[in-house]
């Protein structure tokens, strides 16, 4: 049986300093815990898209499961 990949959403603090290699490692990570692949994209990439149905479509649809929130907005 094929499992559906789970999307996540992720936001950083500015100040986070997350390479790509972390990226991936929280990603395998989070496949472990719940059993299933998934997509993991930073809620910047989604804000800074040029796609305008993807974007307005991600960000209104978007759940909140867990956070640490530090509300800074940064250009694209």
């Amino acid at each position: 049986m094929l499992l559906r990949s789970i999307d996540i959403l992720v936001a950083f603090a500015p100040t986070a300093n997350w390479g790509l290699l972390d990226r991936a490692q929280m990603q395998e990570e989070l496949e472990a815990v719940l059993s299933r692949p998934v997509d993991l994209i930073s809620k910047r990439a989604i804000e800074c898209s040029s796609n305008p149905i993807r974007r307005p479509e991600i960000l209104s649809t978007a759940q909140t499961i867990g956070s640490q929130i530090a509300a800074i907005a940064l250009p694209c």
